[in-house]
């Protein structure tokens, strides 16, 4: 009886070719997306067998999809409580290994910047008398008496 020795080689992780993804998203919009994130599985034709996780970031504010590496807003972001949201996304595969954080390309990293949009108009609840307030642009009045406010 021959006996041939064969090499084991074990189950490689997915591994993020992108270590950053940028994007831009504005203020106040839920289920934006955000972008997609791509993991190669070596031992995987098409890299189908990639499960993708946050692994840090706010879970409230931000999902991914497990499958497809899409991540969206899950509510609207707040511009002045925060400009910028850092989140590290990795795979099952390589958390199950232990290896998520521990070699290049485990991870990926998503900096996400929020736009600001005018989410207070002004309001002018009081005007002294004689003063004339001259609008350009789009803008909407009250019907009101006294109440005045710009819609942009």
């Amino acid at each position: 009886m021959n006996v041939t020795p064969q090499t084991f080689s074990p189950r490689q992780i997915p591994t993020f070719p992108r270590e950053v993804y940028e994007a831009t998203v504005p203020e106040n919009v839920a289920d934006y997306l955000v972008t997609t994130v791509r993991a190669e599985d070596p031992d995987s034709a098409a890299s189908r067998s990639v499960t993708y996780r946050l692994a840090s970031g706010d879970p409230g504010s931000f999902a991914v999809h497990p499958r497809t590496g899409v991540v969206r807003t899950l509510r609207g972001l707040d511009f002045e409580r925060r400009r910028t949201h850092e989140l590290v996304v990795g795979t099952e595969e390589a958390f199950a290994a232990g290896a998520a954080g521990a070699g290049a390309g485990s991870t990926c990293r998503v900096v996400v910047s929020v736009e600001d949009r005018n989410d207070s108009p002004p309001l002018f609840t009081r005007l002294p008398r004689g003063n004339i307030i001259e609008v350009h642009g789009d803008c909407c009045f009250a019907c009101k008496p006294n109440q005045y406010w710009y819609t942009h």
